[in-house]
């Protein structure tokens, strides 16, 4: 339920007092508390002040403390004392298919009937902590691209302040790997055998978005070993696409030559890939490339340079690297994922790219997901991948799916298709994905909701890197509450409003 009765006061700030934050660059928990302050007009955070003088504060932009905002204004702001709980950034989903029975890929016939569901899942994905999320398509016909992705892109640029931000759009394919298409209707999949004007003849025009218009952000899955695909990744970049790689079976030599094209991401990680080998590690094998010390002369990796077939396991080039460069006494390089950028040159230094994961604890095993967290914990981004049927009200059973001929059965978290044990999409909320990583990697609190704030802001890049997934001054106001002892999410806010959850306000005294 939403209580936004406290905010028609006169002042257009509040305070939110004794509140552990978060680190927009660590992940890691402030050591003392700390008062923050939003402006309510402006949907910003105007103010934070450590607690403990002593300690840095490290909530403060580039641009610095507001200084329109005098003391008398923060002294007289009402005050919601949080009492030593968490406040952190809004969660940002950036690959969810539906949820509470609407189905983003479903086009209803007329773009309101399809805006006002996508309303319906913004205001109640508010409940799970979620205040910025792309919705994603998952391979359609071109008649269909042409309705759902300029009514994505209409509804991105008014989206509501009552509930979750619609920020861009995922486009899961059609351009897939056929053996590793997964759910995705196999008719659909497509090669991009006329190179650019594939891409344009399927999505349309609407891809190509002018510079003057409304930035969104956008991602898009793809197969880059597919007909035509690889040659296309600078030009996708260049229109400001995030591109990952997914529902591929790209060997190692093709996955690294997709990160050097601009490929900066990978669709959920473990899921339609092949299988981690430790001679061919392919796709999975990207998270353990230790970016500058092995690279070539020409910026490629050197598995670009080897064919996958050769007993030579690449190791054995890093160790060849690292001695020429002295010995493990020379200083390394940074392995950090840097954020993505939409000017990305078309040859590019070899950088281990941001992954995305399910953490329902069905799609991949906990031991995988620590796994994969402890080799590349700066690329992790946690997602739902959740269809139509995540909704903690819908009661198990067996519903239909895409038509009446096909249905899927639903049982706790799990979705399957009706008689096999094939997954067939997601049902668990980001707050619980959250909980889950914390559990499965024995990470703080913090660190996991780090994955599902600040790192998908990195991964996105762009205007959101700069005005989301933080808590800094002057980015947006979307936050929320956290019992620091049990991890259960108390309240979020979108734009300096409360959209989930009841805090007691109080005016000071």
């Amino acid at each position: 339920m939403v209580h936004n009765d406290y905010l028609h006061t006169d002042g257009r700030l509040i305070r939110f007092a004794h509140c552990y934050l978060i680190e927009p660059d660590s992940g890691n928990l402030s050591t003392c508390t700390a008062s923050l302050w939003v402006d309510k007009l402006l949907g910003t955070i105007a103010r934070v002040v450590m607690e403990d003088t002593s300690v840095v504060n490290c909530f403060v932009s580039e641009s610095g403390q507001d200084p329109s905002i005098g003391e008398e204004a923060l002294d007289a702001a009402p005050t919601i004392d949080l009492q030593g709980q968490v406040l952190a950034p809004g969660l940002i989903d950036i690959q969810i298919n539906g949820a509470y029975g609407i189905d983003f890929s479903h086009w209803p016939g007329e773009e309101e009937d399809y805006v006002s569901k996508v309303e319906t899942v913004s205001t109640r994905l508010a409940e799970t902590g979620v205040t910025a999320y792309l919705p994603t398509v998952i391979s359609q016909t071109p008649d269909m691209y042409e309705q759902i992705i300029p009514a994505l892109h209409n509804h991105a640029v008014d989206s509501l302040t009552t509930g979750a931000a619609v920020i861009g759009y995922h486009l899961e394919g059609p351009f897939l790997a056929p053996s590793k298409i997964g759910c995705h209707p196999a008719e659909n999949a497509r090669d991009a055998s006329e190179g650019w004007r594939s891409f344009v003849g399927t999505y349309g025009q609407t891809i190509i978005e002018p510079a003057e218009e409304f930035k969104l952000a956008k991602i898009i899955t793809l197969a880059p070993e597919v007909l035509g695909i690889m040659d296309c990744i600078p030009r996708l970049v260049e229109e400001g696409y995030t591109v990952s790689i997914g529902h591929s079976g790209a060997n190692t030599q093709q996955a690294a030559q997709a990160v050097t094209s601009g490929a900066s991401l990978i669709t959920h990680l473990f899921n339609a890939m092949p299988a981690f080998h430790h001679r061919e590690p392919g796709i999975i094998g990207l998270l353990g490339a230790a970016p500058g010390c092995h690279e070539n002369g020409d910026g490629k990796h050197p598995s670009q340079t080897l064919q996958s077939a050769l007993p030579t396991p690449v190791a054995s080039q890093v160790l060849g690297k690292i001695e020429r460069l002295g010995g493990v006494e020379s200083p390394l390089p940074s392995m950090e994922t840097k954020p993505s950028e939409s000017n990305n040159q078309n040859s590019r230094p070899f950088q281990r790219p941001f992954w995305s994961c399910i953490a329902d604890g069905l799609h991949v095993h906990p031991f995988a997901v620590n796994l994969a967290y402890r080799t590349h914990p700066e690329g992790c981004v946690l997602v739902t991948d959740a269809v139509s049927w995540m909704d903690p009200n819908l009661p198990d059973g067996v519903y239909p799916w895409r038509s009446q001929d096909h249905t899927v059965t639903k049982k706790g978290d799990s979705i399957t298709l009706t008689d096999t044990d094939t997954l067939a999409g997601a049902a668990v909320p980001l707050d619980k994905c959250v909980r889950n990583l914390a559990k499965f990697c024995g990470i703080p609190l913090s660190k996991a909701i780090h994955c599902a704030s600040r790192n998908p802001a990195k991964c996105l890049g762009g205007s959101v890197v700069k005005s989301k997934g933080a808590l800094k001054v002057g980015f947006d106001a979307d936050l929320t509450v956290w019992d620091k002892e049990t991890g259960e999410l108390l309240s979020a806010w979108r734009a300096g409003r409360q959209v989930f959850g009841k805090l007691e306000l109080r005016n000071p005294t």
